[in-house]
């Protein structure tokens, strides 16, 4: 079985993560049979990190009532999510409850290495709070996550990979833990062999293909004079950053980079619960270069190949003609056959069960309905997916595919941009013909089926009918 190992470092890592979990779940095909999510990330306590993980447990426990042969028609949740490590994460040792100055014990060095240290160092380095991740300074990063390897979860993630395997690395440029992980990573991973000879897997994992995706500002946060991140050095770190790849970066296989010109500000929170960005266009963009380096890339690159994400539009809100054509190949066909899906569960469900429709007879007479699948699984996967399309609405730059508004009038014109059809020789419309193609295709399904397995072969067939006859897209 093939596998791709994703590394979020820090909240960007953890959001876009999320992003490609709703992709998953809404169809988009993987060429890996399975995706391996490892976040690294000081702060535990971040909200981005803890919905990300919580979106994913509700997306396994979907899953793992289902099941994917050559036979079965739905796409929906197809790709399986492995969690190699406990809550996805690879813990970094040593950073809780510490200063810097403590981590890298400043008070048990001789005068002269003292002196040196505090040249590399400013005083609020050494006196940071690392609790809650590197707060902008890739110097400190690179500092501790250099020693990640020498953790547990490492050794269980390198016993893990086997040859065929492929690894990418989600950062941001312009902060400290995804600035200072990134290429601290790659370097541990291109190396194995010169630390350990005897690493599992070392020689598998030092020539694997990596793919990697650097995402350059594209968010701004507001002034707090008490906080340690200020956006007016983001442009200046990422220029940094850019030239330091630029000449130590050459054993990446490919490299995909984001940014925007228009950009939301954010509250100023260093971390922990408090750390819960709105979901953006950007980290859907991101998402999908982890999809395109998976389906593009087969074996190592002599050099590395760049790439970047464009539009057709330069909107401040996009819609799905305004992407390119190879992005709209991808993703409007299945994000529309699942926002059509959640519409459904949301607006109508209830009234298809109240009025004991045919489709809704086997699973009534189970009392499915009110089972814990549908009730803490499934209406919860649908809400969080709700919420990311909102988000993204209501973020700068916008992404707003749907009419995410309750219509019953007008179920099918939820694409914005896209025009309905007319289904020849039937009189009903909206929710009644969704239930007419509900009614008409359940009865096809074979015995056996598991009623999660039923319920989900049914909502992805017809969706696919739906948007066939109705929608052009």
């Amino acid at each position: 079985m093939s596998k791709i190992y994703i590394f979020g470092i820090g909240g960007t890592g953890s959001r876009v993560i999320k992003s490609l979990t709703m992709l998953l779940a809404s169809g988009v095909q993987m060429d890996s049979d399975a995706i391996v999510p490892i976040i690294i990330d000081p702060d535990v306590a971040a909200a981005d990190l803890t919905r990300t993980v919580d979106l994913i447990h509700t997306y396994n426990n979907i899953r793992g009532k289902l099941t994917f042969t050559t036979d079965t028609q739905c796409d929906f949740f197809r790709t399986e999510i492995r969690e190699l490590l406990p809550g996805f994460r690879m813990n970094l040792e040593n950073t809780q409850n510490l200063r810097f100055k403590e981590y890298i014990q400043l008070s048990t060095m001789d005068r002269a290495n003292q002196a040196f240290a505090k040249i590399l160092f400013s005083d609020d380095n050494l006196n940071s709070d690392m609790e809650v991740g590197f707060k902008g300074n890739p110097n400190i990063g690179s500092v501790v996550l250099n020693r990640f390897t020498q953790s547990v979860q490492f050794l269980d993630f390198a016993s893990d990979f086997q040859g065929g395997d492929k690894i990418f690395i989600i950062s941001s440029i312009f902060g400290g833990t995804g600035a200072s992980g990134f290429p601290v990573l790659l370097k541990n991973l291109r190396t194995l062999l010169q630390k350990d000879s005897q690493f599992p897997n070392g020689k598998e994992i030092q020539d694997c293909v990596i793919g990697a995706i650097s995402v350059l500002p594209y968010f701004g946060v507001k002034p707090k004079d008490e906080s340690a991140i200020d956006q007016a050095t983001f442009i200046s770190k990422t220029k940094a950053a850019l030239t330091y790849y630029n000449q130590n970066m050459s054993t990446i296989d490919f490299l995909y980079y984001l940014a925007d010109d228009i950009k939301n500000k954010y509250e100023n929170n260093e971390g922990g619960e408090n750390q819960k960005n709105d979901a953006h266009l950007m980290e859907l963009a991101a998402a999908l270069a982890i999809v395109d380096f998976d389906k593009s890339i087969k074996e190592r690159s002599p050099q590395t190949i760049y790439r970047e994400f464009g539009v057709k539009s330069n909107s401040e809100n996009l819609t799905l003609p305004d992407l390119c054509d190879m992005t709209y190949d991808t993703i409007a066909k299945p994000l529309t056959q699942f926002t059509l899906f959640c519409k459904f569960i949301n607006e109508q469900l209830s009234d298809s069960i109240r009025q004991k429709l045919p489709w809704t007879v086997r699973f009534n007479e189970k009392k499915w309905f009110a089972d814990r699948y549908v009730k803490s699984y499934i209406n919860r996967f649908v809400a969080e997916y709700v919420t990311w399309l909102t988000e993204m609405q209501n973020n700068k730059r916008g992404f707003a595919p749907f009419e995410l508004g309750e219509n019953r009038n007008a179920v099918f014109s939820l694409v914005k941009g896209c025009e309905t059809k007319k289904v020849l020789f039937r009189v009903d419309s909206n929710y009644a013909l969704f239930d007419g193609y509900l009614n008409k295709k359940e009865k096809k399904f074979k015995e056996g089926l598991s009623l999660e397995q039923r319920f989900m072969e049914l909502f992805y067939t017809v969706t696919e009918e739906l948007i066939n006859d109705k929608i052009r897209l």
